[in-house]
C-alpha cells in the first residue's frame, strides 16, 4: 500500500504504536523532507525510503525495537539523521555519501564492511564529534560485549572492534586521529604478530588514553621497536597511553618486540591469563614509569618477572643503596634501581613462576598496598619508601611482598574498626559463639595459608584499609523486631543510632570517620539458597531495604559534616559498588557471582563452610566465599575503590585517601 501524495513534504508518525511499515509505502512521496519515526515500535525501515531523494530530516528516536535502515545511498540531501537510545543497528549502505549531515549517528558496523567503516572514518575525520563511539562488529560477536556501549563517558571518541580476521588481503580499520579509547576484542590476526601490522593507523594516534586488548588469537607482541622500522611515530600511541589492559591473550610474549621504550604517562597497567609471557617489562625498555599507579597481574603461568635485569645486574638483586640521596637527580640513575614513584598498589596473583618483580631496588614513595596470592617460587625485594630530602641509609628498608596494609600506616595515628563478621579480623575466636572461622579453608589463601579467625579465604576489607549484622538480625525475626519496626522504621532508628554514636566519637577527638554502607545481601548465596531464587536472581525486597538504608545513611553523613564542621566524614556506598562488579563481573575476572566458594545445598548456602573438602579450587573466580561474606579478590576490589575510587568512586564527598591527606 502506498499513498497517492506526490506533494507531501513533512509527514510525522512519531508517538504512537506502529510496529510495521509497508515496503512500498513511501514509493509516491518523492517530495518528502522531513519524516519524523520517533518513539514507535517499528521493527524495520521499508525500502521505499531508500528513494527519497529529497528527505532533509529522518528522525528514529527512541526506536528501541529497530534492527534495519535500509540504504542511504540516494539520500545525499539529508542533513539530519537522529538515532537516539539504539546503538544496537548496523549502519546502512552509503552513509559515507551523506556529506551534508550536522551529526553522525551511532551505528554499528559489520566487520564485513570495513570498507564503508574506512570511508566514514575519513568523512568524519576532522569532524567535531563530541562524544562517539564507533564499534566494528563480527557478527558472531554482536551481542556478547554489551557492556563496551556508553562505558565511557569521560573519554569523547572512542572505538571498539570486536572479532574479526585480518590477514593479507583483507582490508586494515582506520582510526580516527584523535581517538582517546580502543577496546578490541577477539581478533584473529592469521600470520600478523603485532597489533600494529593489522591496525597501522595506531601510529597517529596522539591523544590514545586507554588501550585494552583482549583474546586475540597470534597476538605476540602490541608493536615493535622503532630500531626494527623506520617510522618512530608508531611509539606515539604508546606515549600518550593512561591504561593499558591486556587479558586472555595465548600466544602473548611481551609489549614491544625489541628496542627502548618509556610509559610516560602509563597509570594503570593490568596483565590477565596470558600463558607464554615471561617478563613484562623487558631490559630493551626504559624502566620510565614516572606516573605509574597501579600494577595488577593475574594468571599467567610461565611469568618469571615484572622487570627484567640481565645478568650483570641479577646478582645484586636485593642489595641497598647508601650514601644517595634518594630525592636527588643522580638516584635514579643508579643501576638496578627503578623509580616509580607514584606506584600506589601492586596486586599479584596466580603466577606460580614468578621469581621477583624486581632484580634490583624498586624506589616506590607511595607505595602502600601490596597483594600476593599463589606466587609461590617469589622471592623477596628490596623496596624503598623514602621520605623526602632524608639521605641517610636507614631509609632504605628491605620489604618483602606479603599481604599487608600500608595505606593507613604513617598517616593516622589509629584505625578503629565497628562492625560484624564481614570485618571481623580474629574476634570471634575469643567469643562464645557458633559462629567462627578458626579452622580450615578458612584463611586458606592468607600469607599464613592458616585461619585468623577471618570470614574469608584470605583477607576481610580492614586488611585493605581498615557493615552491620543488621539484615541477618532483622530477617530472622531476633526478638519480634518485625512486630516493632517496619523496614523503613527500622531503618531511621539504626541511621539515628549510628548518627549519635558519631557525634559520641567527635566528643572523644575522633574527627575523620567512615561509614561504610550495606553491601547487596540479597544476592549472598544464603538468602538465594532461603528465597529458592531462580537463576540466581537477587532477592529484591532484601536489597530495597539495604538500599534505603544506605540512602538514610548518606543523609546523614552529609548532615554531620554540615554540623561537625572540623571534622572529615565519608560515606562509601558498599551496594552500588558491589552491584557494578556483579553487573560486570567478567571485566574483574570474576567468573562464578551466585554460587559460595564453600558450602552446602543450592548455591551453597544452606550449610555454612565447615572443611577443606567443601571448598573449590580457585575461590578468586567466584564474588562470594560461603553463605554471607565475600572472598579475598572482591573484598581486594572494594577495598581499592574506598581507598582511592580506583575502578569506581563509590564514597562521598571524598575517598578515603583523600580524606587521610
Amino acid at each position: 500500500m502506498s499513498p497517492l501524495t506526490p506533494k507531501l513534504t513533512t509527514l510525522m508518525l512519531n508517538h504512537n504504536p506502529l510496529k510495521g511499515i509497508s515496503e512500498s509505502f513511501f514509493v509516491h512521496m518523492k517530495a518528502l523532507t522531513f519524516l519524523d519515526l520517533s518513539f514507535t515500535d517499528v521493527v524495520r525501515l521499508p525500502e521505499s525510503i531508500s528513494e527519497l531523494e529529497n528527505l532533509r530530516a529522518l528522525l528514529l528516536c527512541h526506536c528501541n525495537r529497530l534492527v534495519y535502515v535500509p540504504s542511504v545511498a540516494k539520500l545525499t540531501k539529508l542533513r539530519v539523521l537522529e538515532l537516539t537510545d539504539n546503538m544496537k543497528i548496523a549502519a546502512p549502505k552509503g552513509l559515507e555519501r551523506l556529506k551534508f549531515l550536522e551529526k553522525l549517528p551511532h551505528f554499528i558496523w559489520k566487520m564485513s564492511d570495513v570498507t564503508g567503516f574506512n570511508a566514514i572514518i575519513e568523512l568524519w575525520q576532522f569532524a567535531l564529534l563530541g562524544h562517539y563511539q564507533f564499534r566494528l562488529y563480527d557478527d558472531a560477536y554482536a551481542d556478547q560485549f554489551p557492556h563496551l556501549l556508553n562505558y565511557y563517558e569521560k573519554y569523547q571518541i572512542v572505538v571498539d572492534i570486536i572479532g574479526g580476521q585480518f590477514g593479507e588481503e583483507e582490508p586494515s580499520p582506520l582510526l580516527p586521529c584523535t581517538t582517546e579509547v580502543v577496546d578490541i576484542f577477539c581478533m584473529n590476526l592469521k600470520g600478523k604478530r603485532t597489533l600494529t601490522d593489522v591496525l597501522p593507523s595506531l601510529a597517529v594516534l596522539n591523544e590514545l588514553n586507554v588501550l585494552i586488548v583482549g583474546d586475540c588469537a597470534g597476538l605476540e607482541y602490541i608493536t615493535i621497536s622503532a630500531t626494527k622500522q623506520q617510522d618512530s611515530s608508531i611509539y606515539s600511541q604508546l606515549e600518550s597511553l593512561e591504561k593499558l589492559e591486556l587479558s586472555w591473550l595465548p600466544d602473548l610474549r611481551g609489549i614491544i618486540e625489541f628496542g627502548g621504550y618509556s610509559f610516560s604517562r602509563l597509570k594503570e597497567f593490568r596483565l590477565k591469563s596470558c600463558p607464554k609471557i615471561k617478563v613484562v617489562f623487558s631490559q630493551y625498555m626504559e624502566f620510565h614509569l614516572p606516573n605509574l599507579r597501579l600494577i595488577d597481574v593475574t594468571d599467567c603461568n610461565e611469568l618469571e618477572e615484572i622487570f627484567e635485569s640481565d645478568s650483570s645486574t641479577s646478582s645484586r638483586s636485593g642489595e641497598t643503596v647508601s650514601n644517595q640521596d634518594i630525592s636527588g637527580p643522580n638516584f635514579c640513575r643508579f643501576n638496578p634501581i627503578i623509580c616509580l614513584p607514584k606506584l600506589e598498589a601492586i596486586s599479584l596473583e596466580d603466577l606460580p613462576m614468578l621469581r621477583s618483580i624486581s632484580g634490583g631496588l624498586l624506589v616506590c614513595a607511595s607505595l602502600g598496598y601490596v597483594r600476593t596470592v599463589q606466587c609461590a617460587k617469589l622471592k623477596l625485594v628490596s623496596v624503598s619508601r623514602p621520605r623526602i630530602n632524608d639521605t641517610s641509609a636507614s631509609t632504605l628498608a628491605s620489604f618483602a611482598l606479603s599481604n599487608c596494609l600500608e595505606n593507613i600506616s604513617g598517616l593516622v595515628p589509629a584505625l578503629f574498626v565497628i562492625g560484624d563478621s564481614s570485618v571481623d579480623c580474629g574476634n570471634n575466636n575469643f567469643l562464645g559463639t557458633f559462629a567462627r572461622a578458626d579452622h580450615l579453608p578458612y584463611g586458606r589463601d592468607f600469607d599464613t595459608h592458616q585461619p585468623t579467625g577471618r570470614f574469608s579465604n584470605g583477607r576481610i576489607p580492614v586488611d585493605f584499609l581498615g557493615t552491620n549484622d543488621y539484615i541477618h538480625y532483622y530477617l530472622l525475626n531476633v526478638s519480634g523486631v518485625q512486630s516493632s519496626f517496619t523496614p523503613w522504621n527500622f531503618n531511621h532508628l539504626l541511621a539515628t543510632s549510628v548518627k549519635q554514636g558519631i557525634m559520641n566519637l567527635h566528643t572523644e577527638d575522633a574527627r575523620k570517620v567512615v561509614v561504610m554502607g550495606l553491601a547487596p545481601m540479597g544476592c549472598a548465596p544464603h538468602y538465594l539458597w532461603r528465597h529458592k531464587s531462580k537463576n540466581g536472581e537477587c532477592i529484591q525486597d532484601i536489597n530495597n531495604m539495604i538500599r534505603e538504608f544506605n540512602f538514610m545513611m548518606r543523609y546523614t553523613v552529609e548532615q554531620l559534616n554540615k554540623e561537625l564542621l572540623d571534622a572529615k566524614i565519608i560515606f562509601c556506598d558498599t551496594y552500588e559498588g558491589s552491584m557494578k562488579i556483579l553487573e560486570n563481573h567478567e571485566s574483574y575476572g570474576f567468573r562464578v557471582t551466585t554460587e559460595a566458594c564453600c558450602g552446602l545445598g543450592s548455591y551453597k548456602g544452606w550449610i555454612m563452610c565447615l572443611s577443606p573438602d567443601m571448598a573449590c579450587s580457585n575461590a578468586s573466580s567466584h564474588v562470594w566465599w560461603d553463605q554471607y561474606h565475600p572472598t579475598d579478590a572482591i573484598n581486594g576490589v572494594l577495598a581499592e575503590n574506598v581507598w582511592s575510587g580506583l575502578n569506581d568512586n563509590i564514597c562521598y564527598p571524598m575517598n578515603m585517601k583523600d580524606m587521610i591527606s
